[in-house]
């Protein structure tokens, strides 16, 4: 009897479904892995631009050294020979300034720092020291405040942050105006190795720019003259001079 040539049926084969509750914890470990590595390598980042930043940002310089009294009338003598007088000059820019003719040395002395001695002329090499600084107003109102500030705002918020102040502590302070722009006068006074240094200081804000003249050192060696003669002859430029800026 011949074989029959009828196909056999085919049944497609099926596997057990997976369990509901099996989960895919290859999957599950691998990301997790993956998130934990990118945290780390997030907080070395961190860590690095943090380092960095506190590397960069400003540090308060040293306002007095040890130098001995000899080195520094060395010093005096070859930056500053002959009679040291006073002149008057449009270092400000916008306004004329009476004061001494000699550089100040730039080793931190008597409540000075280095970078304030750059902007200042001195009557001998201990001081008395006479500086004149200034920043932009406008700067200060848009960082510290809200940008709209009036003159008279600017002041007070660059008396509250202490901007171009020293260090020391506010005695006296009295107000008054150059040219309708208004200004703060005030005494700082402290102690620095032992011996009292006073610095007076006057502070104007006119429309762009916070000015501030400082006229201190030692106590000792200050002179009242010397001080109202550098702090009262600031005054507008005459029309039509020329600024040396």
């Amino acid at each position: 009897m011949p074989y029959s040539t009828t196909p056999r049926p085919m049944y497609p084969q099926y596997s057990p479904a997976p369990s509901p509750n099996k989960m895919p914890w290859g999957l599950i470990l691998g990301i997790g892995g993956g998130v934990m590595l990118l945290l780390v390598l997030l907080g070395f980042v961190g860590m690095g631009v943090y380092r960095m930043a506190v590397n960069l940002m400003p540090r308060e310089l040293a306002r007095s050294s040890k130098l001995p009294a000899e080195f520094m009338e060395t010093q005096w003598k070859q930056s500053n020979p002959g009679e040291v007088k006073w002149e008057t000059d449009s270092y400000l820019g916008d306004y004329t300034l009476e004061r001494p003719t000699a550089k100040a040395l730039s080793f931190p002395r008597n409540g000075f720092d280095t970078l304030t001695l750059g902007s200042s002329r001195a009557l001998g090499p201990e001081g008395p020291y006479f500086a004149a600084m200034s920043s932009s107003a406008g700067l200060l109102s848009r960082i510290q405040g809200t940008g709209r500030e009036s003159t008279p705002e600017i002041l007070e918020l660059a008396i509250k942050v202490r901007q171009i102040l020293p260090k020391g502590n506010l005695i006296r302070s009295s107000d008054f105006q150059v040219a309708g722009h208004p200004g703060k006068e005030m005494t700082f006074t402290e102690t620095i190795d032992g011996k009292p240094i006073v610095i007076h200081v006057r502070m104007i804000v006119d429309r762009d720019h916070l000015y501030a003249l400082w006229a201190g050192g030692l106590e000792s060696t200050l002179k009242d003259e010397d001080v109202r003669r550098f702090l009262d002859s600031l005054r507008p430029k005459e029309k039509g001079a020329s600024s040396p800026f």
